[in-house]
């Protein structure tokens, strides 16, 4: 089995977790800190990842065999059965690179037992939300054993992890993806062309670190006229004439004023509709389109902010 068969692992990133063991034999507790070092740097990364932990110890030489428990240590009140140990002891001095391996049949069952992972232990991940760089998730052997609550890591390191694993993925929620336009939305909250919609912004986005279909519903209500909010203000302190009363005029106004580019103005007018529908006459959005309309309602927030300023030093 390949330990990376995913297109979105970072091969410039090694991941690894170290184990202090307080109890093994038949089944093992322990905890976990989880380590990362980039190519070429020297440092490395510790986060806590878990504590008491407990499985089988089966589960426990099967992630060593697949790369994810680098190193393990028995801490000092350790209770450890010296004969079980003796497995984890064979297990790290068979995992280390050999130059030549001997095909006998004595050769082949030791790196069996020792080398190989266990083909019959499969694995779930059960995402519940992806908020910026980190994945929130529990993981469990199948059926919903040994299970591991409240994991938070990177991006980088889950898939590294679950790859390994080769774990099934599931998500909790009806998940979007509005990691992208949060992440570019999220630093422009201190331009000063925000400054009077920023708190009610910020709360709208906390609020969607978590994006059930109710919450996005809620999120479209709330944004859409927040964006409109933006875009008459903008256009009062400069002082444009035929300040407008909704958000297709604003539109038009912005067009003329040539301070905004066309693929801005362009996700302008294809939430303007949803707009009408949605808040206006409060016809309710298919789960579909309202993913898709919150998307680019983000989106055009930071166009908007980008584009206008942009404008103002004129570089259009």
């Amino acid at each position: 089995m390949p330990f990376y068969p995913s297109k979105h692992v970072d091969p410039n990133l090694a991941v690894w977790l170290e184990a202090k063991v307080a109890q093994y034999d038949t089944h093992v507790v322990w905890d976990a800190t989880i380590a990362t070092r980039r190519d070429g740097s020297p440092d490395v990364v510790h986060l806590p990842f878990f504590k008491d932990y407990a499985c089988s110890s089966e589960v426990f030489l099967d992630w060593m065999k697949r790369g994810i428990i680098g190193s393990e240590q028995r801490i000092s009140d350790a209770r450890v059965m010296k004969c079980e140990w003796s497995e984890v002891e064979e297990t790290r001095e068979a995992l280390k690179p050999y130059i030549v391996f001997h095909s006998s049949d004595e050769g082949k069952e030791h790196s069996r037992k020792y080398r190989e992972p266990k083909r019959g232990l499969w694995y779930e991940a059960i995402v519940n939300v992806f908020i910026n760089d980190e994945v929130h998730f529990s993981l469990s052997l199948w059926g919903y054993k040994y299970r591991l609550e409240d994991l938070t890591i990177s991006k980088d390191a889950f898939y590294i992890l679950t790859d390994r694993l080769n774990a099934r993925t599931r998500f909790t929620n009806s998940w979007t993806s509005l990691d992208e336009p949060m992440c570019a939305l999220t630093p422009l909250l201190t331009c000063e062309i925000l400054k009077d919609i920023r708190p009610s912004l910020e709360c709208e986005l906390k609020r969607l670190l978590y994006p059930t279909e109710e919450v996005i519903n809620a999120a479209i209500r709330n944004l859409t006229p927040l964006l409109e909010r933006l875009l008459r203000n903008i256009a009062c302190e400069r002082g444009w004439s035929g300040t407008a009363k909704n958000l297709d005029r604003l539109i038009v106004i912005f067009d003329e004023k040539k301070v905004i580019q066309d693929n801005t103005k362009q996700l302008l007018r294809l939430v303007s509709k949803p707009y009408r529908d949605h808040v206006t006459h409060g016809y309710r959005l298919a789960l579909p389109v309202a993913r898709v309309v919150l998307v680019s309602i983000l989106d055009v927030f930071a166009r908007v902010v980008i584009d206008v300023s942009t404008a103002s030093k004129g570089k259009f």
